[in-house]
């Protein structure tokens, strides 16, 4: 059995968060997307030095998944601000759940995930979000299996590439479906209630 480890990151550790995070991005998006816009979003929104900056950021939180010892995955939890959406009670994001390819199926996925989810009670939050793309139905089952389900739509652009993520969450009351567009709002459909201020601009996914 593989020896995983799941290490908070510090800014030390800048350079290899910002390897990991392109690395992982390109193998899992790379044969859905065209060439042309994987390289205007790797060359323009997802440079090594953008993603080197996030690292350190106050209420950003990385983590390393090394197994035996290599590092094999990583996980960004980013502290919400308040959302109407949640009743205005305490929320953290997962921003980013990536394993390596060479890795898949080794249980890094999970050991993130677990990871996650304690850190989020540590920190005494309520509720614990994130996004996953559409077409990426293995991370979507790998969610509903640790208790999350859909209650979000919104519009995210990859190069010149208008895609779909769907937003799920994991607390005690889950109960409005809202849908986003590429100026998202949230509307509550009981209510008609316009919810401000529940976008986010990574696009968010797992690899088990």
């Amino acid at each position: 059995m593989s020896d995983i480890q799941i290490i908070p990151a510090g800014i030390e550790q800048a350079g290899l968060i910002a390897d990991l995070s392109r690395q992982t991005f390109y193998e899992t998006f790379a044969s859905d997307n065209t060439q042309e816009d994987m390289d205007r979003f790797m060359n323009e929104q997802f440079t090594r030095d953008i993603l080197m900056a996030e690292v350190g950021q106050p209420s950003v939180y990385f983590f390393v998944a090394y197994c035996d010892h290599e590092p094999a995955g990583y996980l960004k939890m980013k502290e919400s601000e308040s959302l109407e959406l949640f009743q205005h009670q305490p929320s953290i994001e997962i921003a980013r759940l990536y394993a390596l390819s060479q890795f898949i199926g080794k249980g890094i996925g999970a050991a993130l995930m677990q990871a996650a989810l304690q850190f989020g009670e540590q920190q005494e939050k309520q509720w614990i979000w994130l996004g996953v793309w559409e077409r990426n139905l293995r991370a979507i089952r790998f969610y509903e299996k640790w208790g999350f389900r859909k209650i979000a739509e919104k519009d995210f652009l990859l190069g010149n590439d208008l895609q779909r993520e769907s937003s799920p969450a994991f607390g005690p009351r889950v109960q409005a479906v809202v849908v986003y567009n590429s100026n998202p709002v949230a509307v509550a459909p009981e209510s008609a209630r316009v919810v401000q201020g529940f976008a986010r601009e990574d696009l968010f996914t797992v690899v088990l």
